[in-house]
């Protein structure tokens, strides 16, 4: 497994390689080891912290920045929910699975944090998206298709994100920790209802029509997406769109970049 240090590695690695896995997500049966560790590609780049921006590398762990944030002030606001629910714990696998954590109504997902990315292509080239400012007009959010794209489009190599002042977030709200999450269950608004009642989860969030579930799978439903947590890396998703496949074949027609949940290095 190849550890990059720098942007030049990274592009090297991905642009000689054939079949690129990211280490750090989830163990999948159906995938061999991983290829590309980001574990080392990590700390903050610049902070501007009057203007609440910070750009950071993408291997960061989510609670080393927001401890270098805390003098501060400042902060993603993830701490606690995350934990609890066990999701991965770098920037790059935290934006490329856009993981609800459930105060979305109150503070945004990765959509409205990330304000641009550089990332590394299928073929080595390094691009830039958005901008190092909140308020910009400048181009396309072409970084925004990759929240979300769960490493099939783009490596992320560096992130520049909006912080939430520490003082407004006040203390996270998050179930018992004796009993963690299993699975996270997404499903369209019509069927979320009928979702909560026939699911009884740990935890539900009626604004993204998310659930959290601490037993068996989660039962089939019409456009729903789901992913294990608890180590199997199950999962199964909606019907992939026109709109993200055409993404695929502009971005990684190769097939480079393998969709998968491949295990911590």
């Amino acid at each position: 497994m190849v550890s990059p240090t720098s942007f030049g590695e990274l592009a090297e690695f991905v642009q000689d390689s054939s079949d690129v896995r990211v280490s750090g997500i989830w163990t999948h049966s159906r995938v061999n080891s991983p290829t590309l560790s980001l574990d080392r590609l990590t700390g903050i780049v610049e902070l501007q912290a009057s203007d609440q921006v910070v750009t950071v590398r993408a291997g960061t762990r989510v609670a080393d920045l927001n401890a270098e944030l805390q003098p501060y002030g400042l902060e993603i606001p993830l701490r606690g929910f995350a934990a609890w629910a066990g999701y991965p714990d770098s920037l790059a696998a935290m934006l490329s699975y856009d993981l609800p954590h459930g105060l979305s109504r109150q503070w945004g997902s990765w959509r409205d944090w990330v304000l641009g990315l550089t990332v590394v292509l299928s073929d080595g080239r390094i691009a830039k998206s958005g901008s190092r400012v909140v308020k910009s007009v400048a181009g396309y959010d072409v970084h925004k298709l990759m929240i979300g794209a769960q490493f099939n489009l783009a490596i992320p190599a560096e992130i520049h994100l909006r912080l939430t002042p520490t003082q407004a977030v006040g203390e996270p709200v998050v179930p018992n920790e004796s009993e963690p999450a299993t699975w996270i269950l997404r499903v369209s608004r019509s069927e979320f209802a009928i979702a909560v009642e026939n699911e009884m989860p740990i935890l539900s969030d009626p604004e993204t029509s998310t659930l959290w579930l601490g037993h068996r799978p989660p039962e089939s439903y019409s456009h729903a997406w789901a992913m294990a947590i608890d180590g199997s890396g199950e999962s199964w998703p909606a019907t992939s769109s026109y709109y993200r496949n055409r993404a695929k074949q502009v971005f990684d027609p190769a097939g480079k970049f393998s969709r998968s949940w491949v295990g911590n290095s």
